[in-house]
């Protein structure tokens, strides 16, 4: 009798550490790769690290990527709810979306979203889904374009190519249609689906008029921004855009979010759910810092005359 008890004692002992050192699962949703994507993610990790969380010393995170499949994001949604994994990190709006669409009931964060409002994620950045917070990268279009019209004051067209398939792309299109139209300039939006309709779309734009392009930010054209650059520069058209890599890449002037930073300051909001504050007590973060970037050597290519007042705006130049 006594081993018997002695042996039930060693189980539940063993049971109650088991319980107690289990780690907590992090599942990253991704709809795609991409640069920006991967910056927010290395923040995300980063700023983990710094508040003491490491992957598989105690917590546990896993990614799963959908490789631009829509399919397969409900996919990996489904997984996450299968696991019960304890937070799960959004980093495209369709990840979001499909987490929303699903009714998960796990705190969810998100960042690299355009605008979470437009599908349900909340009606302003304090009233939001009680699961749901993270840091929207809200891209600063009006300001993009008066930049547009100081750099080419007698402009008239500019055009963008946008996937009809991401609700941020197409939000992102409206708004620039919008603001555009704000300074007597039309905005020519042509849609994109696949790699083939890149070099389609860029001639399109080109025979429409269009003297800029203004690529709006969204996943896929992330993807395809060096075919993006490469043909719009042999036409001689010059890119602006509002994502760091993407001025590195070619655009000749960016006003860019952070997205490191973005990415960092989610993974800050995961350490505070990780230490038990609740999502519900956690409004959405505004980034309030940009960087104004131009690329010197890609207006020199097209020959672009850029002044010393214009140039001095620029917190970097890329050379």
């Amino acid at each position: 009798m006594k081993k018997i008890i002695v042996v039930f004692a060693v189980f539940i002992f063993t049971l109650q550490c088991n319980t107690g050192d289990q780690k907590k699962i992090i599942g990253i949703s991704l709809f795609a790769s991409d640069p920006p994507t991967e910056l927010c993610k290395d923040g995300f990790i980063k700023a983990l690290n710094d508040r003491g969380f490491y992957d598989k010393k105690n917590i546990t995170i896993l990614e799963k990527n959908a490789n631009g499949d829509f399919a397969a994001i409900t996919g990996i949604t489904k997984k996450f709810v299968e696991l019960k994994t304890d937070i799960i990190l959004a980093l495209s709006t369709v990840s979001l979306q499909s987490l929303i669409e699903e009714k998960v009931m796990t705190p969810i964060l998100f960042t690299s979203v355009a605008n979470p409002f437009i599908i349900g994620a909340g009606i302003s950045d304090s009233m939001h889904h009680p699961l749901i917070t993270g840091v929207p990268s809200t891209a600063p279009i009006e300001k993009t374009i008066h930049i547009i019209k100081e750099l080419f004051p007698d402009i008239k067209v500019i055009g963008t190519l946008y996937t009809p398939s991401e609700p941020n792309s197409v939000y992102y299109a409206n708004v620039q249609r919008s603001e555009a139209m704000k300074q007597g300039i039309v905005s020519i939006q042509y849609p994109i689906h696949d790699y083939g309709d890149v070099s389609k779309g860029i001639d399109s734009l080109f025979l429409s008029g269009a003297k800029v392009i203004y690529q709006v930010s969204d996943v896929f054209t992330a993807r395809v921004f060096d075919s993006i650059i490469s043909l719009s520069t042999k036409k001689g058209v010059p890119v602006i855009c509002n994502q760091i890599v993407q001025v590195n890449a070619g655009a000749i002037v960016g006003l860019c979010l952070d997205f490191y930073k973005m990415g960092y300051e989610t993974g800050i909001m995961a350490s505070d759910i990780l230490e038990n504050k609740t999502t519900t007590n956690i409004p959405f973060k505004r980034m309030d810092r940009m960087i104004f970037l131009v690329n010197k050597k890609a207006t020199d290519n097209l020959g672009i005359v850029i002044s010393d007042e214009f140039m001095r705006k620029s917190q970097e130049i890329v050379k």
